[in-house]
């Protein structure tokens, strides 16, 4: 009976061996393979050989994930080589190397851009559209920023003649000085205008001198024209004129009057250059006194009477300080 048990031992024992070999494959199949590195031909010069053993040690330290099958330095006679990679997928790269020293950044550029090869994405999967931001509670509540109408200040002076009109007419030399604030197209402005003589044009029988001088509020806008401006707007103001005659024996005591009333009218006003900050003006303007002008009073002082419409063009200045 012993005979018997050995040859049944012996194919138990076999049966066993053929099993671990044959799972040793797989086992290995599961492990990563190490990037092996060959030099052709094998007794290449001392410093290829001593450039292939630190790359031989680099690859040993690349991750489980590596992409590289084989690396192989073929060495000519003249020193050069060609550094031939080839990728675990199949793709491959050449290089030409002038010298041992060139093997390791070379080897290293290949590791860099030959990574491993991305799972292409189902044709069928859409992209995820992004997610949209919520506003921030400090967003949702931050009012717009507003825009306030730039402002600016300037101050102008004119000359020119002023024209008083009536049963007595008089022209007389005409200064303003009007200090103005513009808001977003409009404008508001002071005045102050001083006529310091008269001299007489029509209807003055009788020998007198007149001065005036006028001071208010002008409201009113301004336009973009090209290189110009343009403005426009009524006045409102008080009017003061005086009258003065030497004595005369018809008259017992001073021949002189004053009068003072309110003044309303409305100008235009040309501008240029209208961006610059020392500007030219052209003006011209139209008013009339509000109340009685006390003509009996005059005609019995032989004063002639006072104009109740006015007429003036002037040219000037205007300085801006915004």
């Amino acid at each position: 009976m012993a005979p018997s048990l050995l040859p049944r031992g012996a194919v138990c024992a076999g049966l066993l061996g053929l099993s671990l070999v044959a799972a040793s494959p797989a086992t290995a199949a599961t492990e990563p393979s190490a990037c092996v590195l060959r030099l052709v031909p094998a007794d290449a010069p001392s410093p290829w050989r001593l450039a292939v053993a630190a790359a031989t040690r680099r690859l040993a330290t690349l991750p489980s994930a590596h992409d590289c099958r084989t690396v192989e330095i073929a060495v000519r006679p003249d020193g050069s080589a060609t550094l031939l990679f080839l990728t675990t997928d199949g793709r491959g790269a050449e290089r030409a190397l002038g010298g041992p020293n060139e093997l390791a950044p070379t080897l290293e550029a290949l590791l860099v851009t030959l990574p491993p090869a991305a799972p292409e994405a189902p044709a069928e999967a859409a992209p995820a559209a992004p997610a949209k931001a919520e506003p921030s509670p400090a967003s949702a509540v931050a009012p717009a920023p507003s825009s306030s109408p730039p402002l600016r200040l300037s101050l102008g002076l004119t000359a020119g003649p002023r024209f008083a009109l009536g049963a007595a007419s008089h022209v007389a030399p005409s200064f303003t000085l009007r200090p103005t604030l513009e808001v977003g197209g409009w404008e508001a402005a002071l005045f102050a205008e001083a006529n310091p003589v008269h001299a007489a044009v029509h209807g003055v029988a009788f020998d007198a001198s007149l001065w005036s001088y006028a001071t208010g509020l002008s409201l009113g806008r301004r336009e973009r024209i090209a290189r110009w401006q343009v403005g426009y707007g009524v006045t409102l103001g008080v009017a003061v004129a005086s009258e003065s005659a030497s004595e005369i024996p018809e008259v017992q005591g001073a021949r002189s009057f004053d009068v003072t009333l309110p003044r309303a009218g409305g100008y235009a006003r040309a501008i240029y250059p209208a961006d610059a900050p020392v500007r030219l003006t052209l003006d011209v303007a139209g008013d009339a006194m509000i109340g009685e002008l006390r003509d009996a009073t005059t005609a019995k002082r032989y004063l002639p009477p006072f104009a109740r419409y006015g007429a003036a063009s002037a040219i000037g200045v205007e300085v801006s300080f915004r």
